[in-house]
């Protein structure tokens, strides 16, 4: 749990027209303590002069001893606010999670203010630490303009990335310099890796899907991107552009011009943030599109320049704009740090880790790997996240983790053969899927994420062992002894080569291969077990129990065939009693699951009525079900009849692949739906 801890630092008046003073007043509210008046200890010009150190003009010893000064400066104000004291020093001390300092801010001058390099003053913790970096208390500090509204604000689950380059010839840096290339192709790379658990293949096409990329960016080019497509995160990668307006200094970004790319757009905050907040081409209504996140790898991106004139800082003006989060930098970034910066967001952005983690570990990356700059202060974090912020991370996490199964799973789908590695990764991103199920769901949630999960050990028991479950590989006649041996705990062994022996004296690792996958079943079983008892009026999660029974259990013993033959009847019931509702859906979910059914009747005790006319009826109900798909009566339709011949393709060749008495029924049942057309394969991946 991140506990929250607010400052708000307001004045009279306007915004902008203000520059700092040790005569201006400010209003300091922070939790239920009493309002405080605080001033700033230094006046603008001495500010400036320490800004100017700290952006490396004068050096790297200038700056770093302007990097000391700046933060005692700082961490006077600060430590002047008796109520944030009294905040952070109310945590227990058993209390070691992250606290997430939220600055709102609402006059420009104090937006010139580095309060991410600040030494932790005396009642704080880590007193004479720089406080975003000590690990007494974790602390990610974030920015926020008070009229932001968050409440609105969705995670999302699914990114679609914009990366926006720029470079042109014709900007000069120090001195007259030509400015150097952006290191496009290194932020390439570490984005490419941050989404690598969801890349099934190195195909450039796939990358493509994910991730849009604009190497010689004109501010024309960026809006219509965002009308062609809602990205969600937007990556820009450009120098920061000093320019004067009406004799006051700005800062921008430098793009290119669109009549000619070797010369400089200095783009100002209000203009890019009118790019990517624009009306979706092909979405009808009045709302704006907007990304979520947006990272602005350049140097001076966070930094105001003149307060006078109406605007602040590229973060500022994008943030004011409506985006929720934005990442910049307030001073020059190292290539190296631009680099690390870029990784570590997306990797923790695309993973569904909650953005206070992220804005903490991003600077402490930058201190650990980067100690000959001072990267870790550079990185301004303006932020208006909604209240259920933990609910919707954990969600996004959840569908996050629930895609990279599928990807390692379709990844596997297309090896002969998984190699012990594939198995150990398999193994990893399914631990990270279950423990990703969020415990506050609602019960329609829950059960959702229990059906996700089950499915997901019915595919990874396939891969583990391709055959039959039961009855358990023997070899030699040494069942047991081969049992008790591949019981003990150990990596997963790859499952037997295709046409290879079954087993041979004394190897047990086929034995061990259907261990695993039986224990995958099983562990599915539970889940859809979980699933029913949550709902019980649903049939298609006891279908699914019963299915996984009849392919683990002998069902043998009378006890069990009747507990078998009681769930049965009930999931019949219930299925058919859906068959009356009005949602065309759910008629086709009640139509898969009684074709289903008359499958397992094969099973049920001798005499069991259930045995009567079952494949006339199973065949009945897979056309019923085909005449509904026909008609696309919702979207994507078509994906349940394939998920129907999928499972009865599970029972001829992988269940009852070794019972021919039993496997001919579903076999005949899918060749008759893909006769109609239903495919046998679908990609499921993005």
């Amino acid at each position: 749990m991140i506990r929250t801890v607010t400052l708000e630092l307001l004045r009279h008046g306007p915004a902008n027209n203000q520059l700092l003073s040790t005569l201006t007043p400010y209003l300091a509210l922070c939790g239920n303590h009493d309002a405080e008046t605080v001033q700033v200890g230094f006046e603008h010009v001495q500010l400036m002069r320490r800004m100017r150190a700290l952006r490396y003009e004068e050096g790297s010893r200038q700056a770093r001893a302007a990097l000391s000064e700046a933060a005692d400066e700082v961490g006077r104000l600060i430590a002047s606010i008796r109520s944030l004291t009294a905040e952070l020093s109310s945590a227990p001390r058993s209390d070691r999670g992250l606290v997430h300092l939220r600055l709102v801010l609402s006059a420009s001058e104090l937006s010139l203010l580095p309060f991410e390099l600040v030494t932790a003053p005396s009642g704080f913790p880590g007193q004479g630490q720089a406080l975003c970096l000590q690990t007494v208390m974790p602390l990610a500090l974030t920015r926020e303009v008070r009229r932001v509204a968050a409440a609105t604000v969705r995670w999302p689950a699914v990114p679609r990335i914009l990366v926006v380059a720029a470079a042109p010839r014709g900007a000069q840096g120090v001195g007259g310099r030509p400015i150097s290339p952006v290191p496009l192709r290194a932020h390439l790379l570490a984005i490419r890796r941050a989404l690598a658990p969801w890349l099934v293949t190195n195909a450039p096409e796939e990358f493509g899907r994910h991730v849009t990329v604009l190497p010689e960016a004109t501010l024309a080019e960026v809006r219509e991107a965002c009308a062609a497509t809602p990205f969600t995160h937007v990556h820009v990668l450009a120098h920061g552009y000093g320019s004067d307006e009406d004799g006051e200094l700005r800062y921008g970004l430098a793009f290119h011009r669109d009549e000619d790319r070797t010369q400089v757009d200095v783009v100002s905050g209000s203009r890019l943030a009118a790019a990517l907040r624009c009306h979706p081409n092909a979405v009808e209504g009045t709302e704006l599109g907007s990304p979520t996140v947006v990272t602005v790898a350049s140097c001076d991106s966070g930094n105001v320049g003149s307060v006078v004139a109406q605007g602040a800082s590229v973060a500022h003006e994008l943030h004011e704009a409506g985006i929720p989060l934005v990442l910049a930098s307030q001073f020059p970034l190292s290539v190296r740090g631009s680099a690390i910066l870029a990784e570590v967001v997306y990797r923790r952005l695309l993973r569904g880790d909650d953005p206070r983690l992220l804005v903490h570990d991003v600077r402490q990356e930058l201190h650990v790997t980067c100690p000959d700059t001072h990267d870790w202060a550079a990185i301004v974090a303006y932020a208006a996240l909604p209240p259920d912020i933990e609910a919707q991370v954990k969600q996004a996490r959840f569908q996050r983790a629930r895609r990279a199964v599928d990807t390692v799973m379709a990844r596997l789908d297309r090896a002969q053969r998984p190699s012990e590695e594939d198995l150990h990764t398999l193994e990893a991103v399914m631990h990270s899927f279950e423990a990703a199920v969020p415990d506050e769901d609602t019960p329609a949630q829950r059960v959702k994420a229990y059906g996700l999960l089950a499915s997901a050990k019915k595919r990874a028991a396939l891969l583990y062992h391709g055959g039959p479950v039961w009855p358990l590989i023997t070899g030699g006649g040494a069942s047991m002894a081969m049992v008790m041996r591949a019981l003990p705990g150990g990596s997963l062994p790859p499952p037997p080569a295709p046409g290879g022996p079954a087993s041979v004296e004394g190897d047990v690792r086929p034995l061990r291969a259907q261990l695993a996958s039986r224990t995958a079943l099983e562990e599915a079983r539970s889940y859809y077990m979980r699933a029913f008892r949550m709902t019980g009026n649903e049939p298609w999660s006891i279908v699914q129990w019963l299915a996984l029974t009849a392919a683990i259990d002998p069902l043998e013993d009378t006890h069990t065939q009747e507990s078998f033959a009681d769930r049965w009847t009930a999931a019949r019931v219930i299925a058919e009693d859906t068959l009356a509702l009005p949602a065309v859906q759910q008629v086709v979910w009640a139509h898969s699951a009684l074709a289903e059914l008359y499958v397992l009747a094969q099973v049920l005790p001798e005499g069991h009525r259930g045995r009567h006319e079952m494949r006339a009826l199973a065949e009945r109900h897979v056309d019923d079900l085909l005449a509904l798909v026909a008609e696309e009566p919702y979207p994507n339709a078509r994906f349940d009849a394939y998920s129907l011949v999928r499972q009865l393709l599970r029972y001829a060749e992988w269940w009852w692949r070794e019972r021919p008495y039993l496997r001919a029924l579903p076999t005949a049942l899918a060749d008759r739906m893909r006769l109609r057309g239903v495919r046998v394969r679908w990609e499921s991946v993005d």
